[in-house]
C-alpha cells in the first residue's frame, strides 16, 4: 500500500464520500470489509478510485425509507477511511475493504453527487495507551468467543499495512469495528478522543452481563 497519511491529513478539512451505515462503523486503524450494491455507492467507490481513494464511515441516524432513498441522514462524528481493496464483481457490485485513518467532524455538503457528501474535519486522537495497552487490547479480543483465535492473523494482516509502532492502536480499532456492540455504542467509542479511554469503554461494554447471552 502506497499511502501518505501525512499529506492525506494535511488536505483536511475537506469533503468526503460519506457511507452511512445502520450497524457498522469504521475505527482508526481497524479494517472493515463491505459489500457495494446500491448503485448510487457503486458511483461512490468508482469516483473514489478515481480519486484520492478516501470515503467517510458514519452511523445512520433513524430515518424513514423516503428520507433514506432521498438524503440518508448521517451523525456528524465520522471515520475517514482509505480503500485498501477493491473486489469488483461481474454484475458490478463489489466487495471493498477500508482502513480507518482518522475520526473527523462531518458537516454535510450538496455535492451533487447521488451519494451523501460532508465536509470533514480531522480529529486527532490522543494515541498513548499506555505499558498495558496491548496486552489490555488482547484481553478485549479474548472477552469475543467469535474473534479470539483471529488475534494473530490480525496482527500479521496489519503489520503489512501499518508501522509497527502503531500495531496496538490498529489492533484497537480493528477490535472496535469486529465487537458486538450496539451501533450507538460503536458512536461512543468513536467520539472518545483519547485511544486509553476508549479501550477502557470497550471493556467495559464487552464486560457487560448482558452482553453474550
Amino acid at each position: 500500500m502506497t499511502l501518505d497519511r501525512d499529506d492525506v491529513a494535511a488536505r483536511f478539512p475537506m469533503e468526503i464520500p460519506i457511507f452511512p451505515l445502520s450497524d457498522s462503523l469504521l475505527f482508526p486503524g481497524g479494517l472493515l470489509p463491505l459489500h457495494i450494491f446500491e448503485p448510487r455507492y457503486r458511483t461512490m467507490v468508482n469516483d473514489a478510485l478515481a480519486g484520492d481513494k478516501l470515503i467517510g464511515s458514519a452511523l445512520l441516524e433513524a430515518c424513514g425509507p423516503e428520507e433514506y432513498e432521498d438524503a440518508p441522514p448521517f451523525h456528524s462524528t465520522v471515520c475517514v477511511g482509505y480503500l485498501l481493496r477493491h473486489d469488483e464483481l461481474p454484475d458490478g457490485r463489489s466487495n471493498v475493504v477500508l482502513l480507518g485513518l482518522s475520526a473527523g467532524q462531518a458537516e454535510r455538503t450538496d455535492g451533487g453527487h447521488p451519494y451523501p457528501t460532508a465536509r470533514v474535519e480531522l480529529l486527532p486522537d490522543d494515541v498513548d495507551l499506555g505499558p498495558d495497552g496491548l496486552a489490555r487490547i488482547e484481553h478485549a479480543f479474548s472477552m469475543q468467543p467469535h474473534v479470539a483465535g483471529d488475534l494473530d492473523g490480525f496482527k500479521e494482516q496489519l503489520a503489512t499495512i501499518v508501522e509497527p509502532d502503531e500495531i496496538p492502536q490498529a489492533l484497537l480499532g480493528m477490535c472496535s469495528v469486529v465487537a458486538p456492540l450496539m451501533p450507538y455504542d460503536r458512536l461512543r467509542l468513536l467520539q472518545q478522543r483519547s485511544l486509553d479511554q476508549r479501550l477502557d469503554q470497550l471493556l467495559l461494554f464487552l464486560e457487560r452481563p448482558w452482553q453474550w447471552n
